[in-house]
Formats: structure tokens, C-alpha cells, sequence
């Protein structure tokens, strides 16, 4: 087989791309995404050489470079034609990898808990708010050698940011009440940004990767 650990560590992976099914992505967070990716691949797998797409979109060039993401969005993949381009104009690289990401969303959460006396012991109860956000990739290895498909698949993950509240005596609250909704009072914390979102599925992605035959 090709896509093995030794044939992975002893060549070079690119990312192609990472575009999502919702919207263009900026150039500006695309490069910052193929970092992400490079990243976490280096501190999961030390010594495999990976780098972004600048080689890719120079050699093919702005428009062809473009018109390749949004043709690889519309079919879900690259088709047997842009391999065989891919192989011939890219050089120094063995496997190409894509990423589409095809779901995004935030949902925001309140809990409560009591006061509460035990063993001497008094814990106050407070209300804990969350922000999750949950992100789903899916993401696609080529060999430009072989010119197919190596490896596919879809990771979802979720990312949360939380903040906790002491709950206040009822004299307090209700005075707080008067002049404040609960919204204000108990206010959500900032949603993980989509970065900190993929730093995750990219984490989850190198651990898919091939090991050492003796891992």
C-alpha cells in the first residue's frame, strides 16, 4: 500500500485547500486554517514535513488556483483530470490534502445549582453559562504519485467556553432583578472562535494518520 507511516514521513504533504460548503472562505483565513493544519500535524507527528498551498497557487495561478477550489466544492472531491494536472505542475510534493468544511454552528446554554450545606461545608449556587461551538470537516488525502484518492473522512467536533456565576443572597438578586434581566446578569460567554474550533478536527485528523507499525 502507499499511504502507509514510512511512505507519509518519508515524502511531503501540501494542503490543497480549506473552503467551506456555506461560503467562500478569505485568503487571509485560509493561510491562517493551513497553519492550523501544519500545526497540528507537527506536534502530533514530529518530523512530517507539511506546508500550505503557496506552491499549489503559484504554479497554477490566482484564477485557475480559484476555479479549482470552487470546482472541487461543486463536485466534492477532484476529479481524475485535475490529479493528472496536479501531479504534472506541482513538484516536491507526494500527497495533497483538502478540507471542506460543511457544518458550523453555536449553541448557548444556562445551568443552575443550589446553595448547599454539607460536612461543615457551604457551597453557594451559582448559574454556569456556555457558548459551544461545533464544527464538521470533511477531509480528503491524494497521492499525486498514484493520482487518486488515499484517505477520506469526516470529523466533528465540539469546542465550549463557559463562565461561572456565584449566586448572590435573594435580597441581592431581587435588587439586581429590579434594574437587570437575566440575560444581563447571567450573561453568555464569547463563542470559541472557528480557529480554536478547527485546531481540534485538525488534532483529531493527524491522529488518523497512519502510525508506526509498532504503535
Amino acid at each position: 500500500p502507499a499511504f502507509t507511516y514510512a511512505a507519509l514521513h518519508e515524502g511531503r504533504m501540501a494542503v490543497g485547500g480549506v473552503i467551506s460548503s456555506s461560503g467562500k472562505v478569505s485568503r487571509r483565513d485560509q493561510t491562517r486554517y493551513e497553519r492550523i493544519v501544519a500545526r497540528e500535524m507537527a506536534e502530533k507527528r514530529p518530523g512530517l514535513k507539511v506546508s500550505g498551498s503557496a506552491d499549489l497557487r503559484r504554479r497554477l495561478g490566482k484564477a485557475k488556483y480559484t476555479k479549482l477550489l470552487a470546482e472541487y466544492e461543486e463536485l466534492g472531491g477532484l476529479s481524475h483530470k485535475h490529479i493528472g494536472v496536479l501531479s504534472k505542475k506541482i513538484k516536491r510534493t507526494d500527497y495533497l490534502v483538502f478540507a471542506v468544511i460543511e457544518g458550523d454552528r453555536t449553541e448557548y446554554d444556562r445551568s443552575e445549582t443550589s446553595s448547599s450545606y454539607e460536612h461543615g461545608v457551604y457551597t453557594p449556587g451559582g448559574v454556569t453559562t456556555t457558548a459551544t461551538r461545533t464544527v464538521e470537516v470533511e477531509i480528503r488525502v491524494y497521492d499525486l504519485a498514484l493520482q487518486r484518492n488515499v484517505w477520506i473522512g469526516t470529523i466533528k467536533k465540539r469546542t465550549t467556553n463557559s463562565r461561572r456565576f456565584i449566586r448572590e443572597n435573594s435580597l441581592v438578586a431581587l435588587a439586581k432583578a429590579v434594574t437587570n434581566n437575566r440575560e444581563k446578569t447571567y450573561s453568555f460567554p464569547k463563542a470559541p472562535s472557528l480557529a480554536k474550533a478547527l485546531a481540534g478536527v485538525f488534532s483529531a485528523f493527524a491522529d488518523h494518520m497512519p502510525k508506526h507499525p509498532r504503535a
